[in-house]
């Protein structure tokens, strides 16, 4: 399963993507926890101007969030396919 995050916007409009194959993680089964508790249906909003937007992709599910729509769970997976350390969870 693979997880793609496309980020597109902001003041130079420069896109980027990533992308994590969850299969070959240690740690899959957590990646399929989070990845599946997510809100996949929720309607997208219009972005505000400067500002990122994520299209995240996981097999046949996709979302467009604007950055300042990003909920923590959202931000959470977004950090973890860019590759960003994570703080402990308590």
């Amino acid at each position: 399963m693979k997880v793609t995050v496309t980020r597109h916007g902001g003041f130079a409009g420069i896109t980027r993507t990533w992308t994590v194959d969850i299969d070959d993680l240690p740690d899959a089964a957590q990646w399929r926890k989070l990845v599946d508790s997510l809100p996949w249906d929720s309607p997208a909003s219009a972005p505000q101007p400067d500002r990122f937007v994520y299209n995240v992709t996981c097999n046949q599910r996709r979302a467009v969030l604007p950055e300042e729509h990003l909920t923590d769970d959202w931000r959470r997976l977004i950090s973890l396919v860019q590759g960003e350390p994570q703080p402990p969870r308590r």
